[in-house]
């Protein structure tokens, strides 16, 4: 169907979502309110006018970031700016159930709102990554932007591609010390890590290229893709690659951790198979980050197989 607005021929699309059909339009005037949309709409070519938690954006996830100059900040992810958003004029909002379902009547009265599952399990039980693809899929046809999605995905698909291919050669050599790998993000501040379960769209992806979860537990549909333990939990998995990133590279708790004595008992540590990851790390991400974070993992593992040669 095609309206005309304020003179201007523009084609009207209609969204399926959990709330039932939302009607935009392909306009190009955004306000994204999680990273992972954000990154999403910037990889389809647009840059949104306005972007929750901006700095937070451009720390960790940061792909296309110096893209967002002029881009305005909303407030934060859980707790927008109402009013700053509608003096933005956006044509359609893209948040999530986790941070913004209690303010969605608000958003709504500001433009047309999508909100997604995110890092939330599907009820369906869904592969978490094939949804996440699913979103990418439903934002680039809000904003009709169908062909740069395909593009985009086809460089995502080539990525790990070549990443399955660096894991098969590996192991065709015996150059793995194992094939096992788990992610953890510690907590500032904490003991306590976020370890990734099978159910994450991190993990999914791994499995994609050839390696296996070491941690072979689910969070479930309460869960996000993670689950909150003490570092005492990654004892029994004996030796597998441990890749693990903190929100801030000096927090004094994590460098306690590291070297203390009971890190330095573990199987994983004495194999010399922990490797910490940089901040912009963000197995959270759209096609663009969770390719990316692959790629990085492989990448670490080809130097340390080039030791394990030595």
């Amino acid at each position: 169907m095609m309206l005309l607005v304020g003179g201007i021929s523009q084609a009207q699309v209609s969204i399926p979502t959990e709330n039932g059909e939302l009607t935009v339009f392909k306009h190009k005037r955004v306000i994204t309110l999680e990273h992972r949309y954000t990154e999403m709409v910037l990889s389809l070519g647009i840059i949104p006018v306005g972007v929750a938690d901006i700095k937070s954006y451009m720390d960790y996830d940061g792909v296309f970031a110096t893209k967002l100059k002029d881009t305005k900040d909303v407030g934060r992810r859980a707790a927008p700016n109402i009013e700053a958003m509608a003096r933005l004029k956006p044509d359609v909002i893209i948040g999530t159930y986790l941070r913004n379902t209690n303010a969605f009547a608000l958003l709504q009265k500001v433009a047309p709102t999508l909100l997604f599952s995110y890092i939330q399990v599907p009820e369906d039980h869904k592969s978490p990554l094939n949804q996440m693809l699913y979103e990418f899929n439903l934002v680039a046809k809000a904003l009709g932007k169908q062909k740069k999605a395909k593009e985009v995905l086809k460089q995502y698909q080539q990525k790990i591609a070549k990443a399955r291919q660096t894991i098969t050669q590996l192991k065709a050599k015996g150059l793995l010390k194992s094939d096992r790998i788990a992610i953890a993000q510690f907590l500032p501040g904490s003991p306590k890590v976020r370890l990734f379960t099978t159910d994450s769209v991190a993990m999914d992806a791994l499995k994609q290229v050839g390696l296996k979860p070491a941690w072979q537990v689910k969070a479930g549909e309460a869960g996000m893709g993670y689950l909150t333990v003490g570092i005492n939990t990654l004892r029994p998995l004996g030796v597998f690659n441990f890749f693990y990133f903190n929100e801030r590279s000096d927090d004094s708790q994590l460098q306690r951790t590291i070297h203390s004595k009971l890190w330095q008992s573990f199987g994983f540590v004495k194999a010399d198979l922990a490797f910490e990851l940089g901040q912009k790390s963000w197995p959270w991400g759209g096609p663009v980050a969770v390719a990316d974070f692959v790629l990085q993992i492989t990448d670490i593992l080809v130097k340390k197989s080039h030791q394990h040669a030595i």
